[in-house]
C-alpha cells in the first residue's frame, strides 16, 4: 500500500509540475496577458491533475490514509467544479487574469503538499518540507480560495448575461429530463464558502499544531531538554 501511496502522490506531483511549468514559462513570456493562450497549454495536465484527486477520497473513504472523508471531498469538489463547470463552460474565463491566478495558487500549494506526503510515507521528508508544508497554506489557500471565489463571481455575471449559459445540461425538455440553475446553486455556493472555509482552515491549523510541536519536541528529546 505504501508503495501505490507513493506511486500515486508522485505522479500527481508529476502532473502538477507540468502545469506549474506552463504557469511558468507564460509568466516570463506574457505576464498577466494574453490568458487564452495559457489555458490553451495549461487545460490538458490541469484536468489531469485536477480530476486525479478523486482518488484522495477514495483513500480516505477506505481508511488508507488519515484525512477526514468530508474535508477532503469538500476540498475536491471546490476544484472541480471550477476546472469542470465554469472553466469548462464559460468561455470567458479563458481570457480572466483570476483564471491564472488560481491555477498558479492551487500549484504552489499541489507542488508541496503531494511530494511531502510522497517522501513522508518513508520518513524521506526533510524538515523544511515538513514546514512548508504546514506553513505554506496560511498563505496559498487564502490566495487559492480568492482566485475561486473571483472565478464563481465572475461565472455569474457571465451566467446573468447570457441565458443559454444559465441552465445545465440544456433547458427542458431535454433528453435527461432534468435541468439545474447553474446560476442559483452558484449563489448557494458562495454562501457554503465561508463555513467550508472555516472548517478546512481549523483542520490546516490543528495539523500543524499537531506536525510541527511534536517536531519541536523531537529536536528537544535529542538535545537532552
Amino acid at each position: 500500500m505504501k508503495a501505490y501511496l507513493f506511486a500515486y502522490n508522485m505522479a500527481v506531483a508529476a502532473a502538477w509540475l507540468w502545469v506549474g511549468v506552463v504557469c511558468a514559462m507564460h509568466l516570463a513570456q506574457n505576464g498577466w496577458s494574453r490568458i487564452d493562450l495559457f489555458w490553451g497549454m495549461a487545460e490538458v495536465p490541469l484536468k489531469i491533475a485536477q480530476t486525479a484527486a478523486v482518488l484522495e477520497v477514495v483513500h480516505a473513504l477506505f481508511q488508507l490514509v488519515k484525512s477526514p472523508v468530508m474535508t477532503t471531498l469538500a476540498q475536491v469538489l471546490s476544484r472541480l467544479h471550477i476546472v469542470w463547470i465554469i472553466y469548462q463552460f464559460i468561455p470567458s474565463t479563458h481570457t480572466y487574469w483570476v483564471t491564472l491566478h488560481t491555477i498558479a495558487m492551487w500549484t504552489l500549494a499541489e507542488l508541496i503538499r503531494y511530494p511531502f506526503y510522497a517522501l513522508n510515507l518513508y520518513g524521506w521528508a526533510p524538515k523544511a518540507m515538513l514546514w512548508l508544508r504546514y506553513s505554506g497554506f496560511l498563505v496559498l489557500y487564502p490566495s487559492g480560495i480568492a482566485g475561486e471565489l473571483g472565478s464563481i463571481v465572475h461565472a455569474l455575471f457571465y451566467m446573468s448575461a447570457h441565458e443559454e449559459f444559465r441552465t445545465f445540461p440544456e433547458p427542458m425538455p431535454n433528453r435527461f429530463n432534468f435541468t439545474i440553475d447553474l446560476w442559483l446553486a452558484y449563489v448557494a455556493m458562495l454562501l457554503t464558502y465561508v463555513p467550508g472555509t472555516v472548517i478546512l482552515f481549523s483542520h490546516m491549523l490543528t495539523q500543524r499544531k499537531k506536525y510541527l510541536a511534536s517536531t519541536k519536541d523531537r529536536d528537544r528529546s535529542s538535545k537532552g531538554e
